[in-house]
């Protein structure tokens, strides 16, 4: 005979019962391993691209903005999505280590060449990163009870992959467009960060915390550029360009003590 179809309902009693199933976690200050899921919303601090050498005279690959001019923006805004596992040696000190992917930077920016009007400058960048992040946690050290809060403090180091999409530099006065080849880099990255936890049971803390990251460089690759004008399209030899990526902003998450 037929199995019934299961409905929303029954599958939603089922994945019940067995979350109800699971016992408890390890207490959340006890010795032991932890898992963790973190997601959160970054915003750049200022950049600047400029060549890796200004002063090239390699005709097979000359600077895109030579000695006297830059391109000077930000990466904007990304969510931060991370996660990870840890352990904790005592009630005061912890480390994980944590995957993390930062899909939506995007560099938005003017260069300065010696022409009127706008020359802006933008580039899809993305980031994965993977950090050793040590924390201290102060509930120990303070002679106070503070309840379900555990307020920390954390720096660690790891790397990075950026990865930036092609550049587009767009010249409406002229008219003139130029795209870049884009890159991928791997650089050394760091973080510190600041926040609390607030233990929702045995083994489950909630946390909130405030980061601070440098991501290391974002580079566009030695190759062609394509240069568009209305009297016609033309390839370009030109040098890479770099720029430093570092973000700040909220993240939440949730630990899980086994």
């Amino acid at each position: 005979m037929p199995f019934p179809r299961p409905t929303l309902s029954t599958l939603g009693a089922a994945i019940l019962a067995a979350l109800a199933s699971i016992g408890p976690g390890a207490a959340a200050d006890s010795a032991g391993w932890y898992g963790r899921l973190d997601v959160g919303w970054e915003r750049a601090t200022d950049a600047r691209f400029r060549d890796w050498n200004c002063g090239g005279t390699d005709p097979a690959a000359i600077p895109l903005y030579g000695c006297l001019a830059r391109a000077a923006g930000d990466f904007g805004r990304s969510v931060a999505l991370a996660g990870g596992i840890g352990y904790r040696l005592s009630g005061l000190f912890r480390v994980d280590a944590t995957l993390g992917w930062r899909p939506g930077f995007r560099f938005d920016g003017q260069a300065d060449f010696p022409v009127a009007g706008d020359q802006s400058v933008r580039g899809d960048v993305s980031a994965l990163t993977g950090l050793v992040t040590g924390y201290v946690d102060l509930a120990p050290l303070v002679p106070i009870d503070l309840g379900r809060f555990r307020p920390f403090v954390g720096a660690g180091v790891g790397i990075s992959r950026n990865r930036l999409d092609r550049t587009t530099l767009s010249f409406p006065t002229i008219p003139q467009q130029v795209t870049t080849p884009g890159g991928t880099t791997t650089s050394f990255a760091w973080t510190v960060a600041a926040g609390t936890g607030i233990i929702l049971d045995d083994g489950l803390t909630l946390e909130i915390a405030y980061r601070y990251t440098d991501l290391g460089r974002v580079e566009t690759e030695r190759g062609y550029a394509v240069r568009q004008r209305p009297s016609g399209t033309i390839l370009l030899p030109i040098d890479g360009t770099r720029a430093d990526l570092r973000s700040h902003g909220v993240s939440v998450g949730l630990r899980y003590a086994f």
